[in-house]
């Protein structure tokens, strides 16, 4: 997806300042909205704890980025879309309204798309 929208010349900041300034308000149905925000308020800033140690969180670990998951799961749910897309419907799909049916299913592709980040970091050099 990153290489069909790098084609297209279509870059984060299209689409990506929309969802994380309203924090998805305008992107998704509010059920979803909400709980997204769960997760993004309750954590807070994971990282730190007033013990010194890394805060636990409900997606097994600390320092969730909950904004990007979320983003990464919206990328995942327009995938097909948007390769098939020329540079107008792939504007069109991740600046409208992005339809979640089911809650609880986008929670966990969060939560995948988290975790599979994590694994990533971890294997980088300095992370």
């Amino acid at each position: 997806v990153a290489r069909k929208l790098q084609l297209l010349a279509v870059s984060a900041t299209a689409y990506g300042t929309r969802w994380y300034l309203t924090l998805f308000n305008m992107s998704i149905p509010f059920p979803a909205q909400l709980r997204v925000w769960d997760v993004f308020m309750l954590l807070g800033d994971a990282a730190a704890s007033s013990t010194g140690a890394p805060a636990q969180t409900p997606f097994g670990g600390a320092e969730l980025d909950v904004l990007h998951a979320t983003s990464a799961a919206l990328m995942d749910a327009t995938r097909d879309i948007i390769l098939d897309s020329d540079f107008e419907n792939a504007m069109k799909v991740l600046t409208s309204w992005i339809p979640i049916r089911d809650e609880d299913f986008l929670m966990r592709v969060v939560k995948a798309e988290w975790k599979m980040r994590k694994r990533r970091g971890e294997g980088a050099v300095g992370a």
